[in-house]
């Protein structure tokens, strides 16, 4: 017979594992949703992919980041775009080498400066 305890008792390891739930996924996890998704961490949140990964958005991708973020790669990291890539920085925008760097333009390159620009050897 169920007692009223043993059913509070289920409904309690429920709610404790809907709180520590931790997807862990052997092979292979596909996720779909119909229209809308939202994530929200409250606290520190890290994603590791040991073999390829592709993110792939149809339409517009907004990211707002209200800290400090780095991207750290082993091998060759690639950027393709097919229309425009802004990069605005209120601050100063570093782009640094330790080997050869190449920027390359098929039409016009143009470098402005509301101050100066200084090409320098080093």
């Amino acid at each position: 017979m169920i007692t009223k305890d043993k059913v509070t008792e289920i409904f309690c390891i429920i709610d404790e594992f809907d709180k520590n739930l931790n997807v862990n996924v052997g092979k292979n996890f596909n996720m779909q949703i119909g229209e809308e998704a939202s994530v929200n961490v409250e606290g520190n949140s890290s994603l590791m992919v040991n073999q390829d990964s592709t993110v792939s958005i149809s339409k517009n991708s907004i990211v707002d980041i209200g800290g400090d973020e780095r991207y750290e790669t082993k091998g060759s990291l690639q950027v393709t775009s097919e229309k425009n890539v802004d990069i605005h920085s209120l601050g100063e925008t570093n782009i640094e080498s330790d080997k050869r760097m190449i920027i390359a333009a098929q039409d016009k390159m143009y470098i402005k400066s509301s101050d100066k620009v200084d090409i320098a050897k080093g």
